[in-house]
């Protein structure tokens, strides 16, 4: 089975979206970094972020954890270690 696509920044900063606690309202502000991913990847890159911000954020908005975070963690440390500082240039 195929898992849902969301739309999704592939690099989530704060000073990216707005956000209204009486509403519970977030706002995307900035479209530099994103695009169309399955789910497991939007809630790894939120849960698994390094800003305290983005994780508090993914909680705030109630964005699915999905099942995959532990593998896909493994995943992501093997890439970095085995890329070394050339990935993605």
């Amino acid at each position: 089975m195929m898992e849902p696509l969301c739309f999704y920044d592939t690099d989530p900063e704060m000073r990216s979206f707005l956000y209204y606690p009486q509403t519970r309202q977030l706002w995307r502000v900035d479209f530099e970094h994103v695009g169309v991913f399955p789910i497991s990847f939007a809630s790894f890159g939120l849960y698994a972020s390094n800003s305290r911000d983005i994780r508090d954020m993914a909680k705030r908005i109630n964005f699915p954890r999905t099942g995959n975070l532990n593998g896909m963690d493994i995943a992501a440390a093997r890439i970095l270690i085995f890329s070394g500082n050339s990935l993605g240039t």
